[in-house]
């Protein structure tokens, strides 16, 4: 079976930040081609890659020499980023991305700015 994005009953669509099953080297490209074309708000962006059921990857642009990827797990409904709890976050993955951009987490350099959008997105 294909890997896919969870969906809530409220919405069917997909964030525009949701990626997929993408590579760690095809995130970072993404990543690196929204920061040439967006300078001024490229620190902090960031796209999830989907890596198994209930396991993803959010891949963050810092600066050119700094892309972190940060393992988001949900584990019996509590999520974990790299392994620490984040009770606080929410229900789903899209409430834990709210966090994160309010928040930040564990080990990240600081909150997620903005999303960047997959190359099946509508928006830019």
């Amino acid at each position: 079976p294909t890997l896919r994005f969870p969906t809530s009953s409220a919405s069917t669509d997909r964030a525009d930040w949701e990626h997929g099953v993408v590579s760690r080297a095809v995130a970072e490209a993404r990543l690196n081609t929204f920061a040439t074309s967006h300078p001024e708000s490229a620190a902090g962006a960031f796209l999830v890659r989907l890596k198994a059921r209930e396991q993803y990857a959010i891949s963050i642009w810092w600066s050119k020499d700094c892309i972190r990827h940060h393992l988001v797990i949900r584990r019996e409904g509590h999520w974990t980023l790299d392994n620490v709890s984040m009770d606080q976050a929410g229900e789903s993955l899209k409430d834990v991305v709210m966090y994160l951009k309010q928040h930040g987490g564990h080990g990240m350099r600081g909150m997620l700015g903005v999303g960047v959008a997959g190359p099946d997105s509508s928006s830019t």
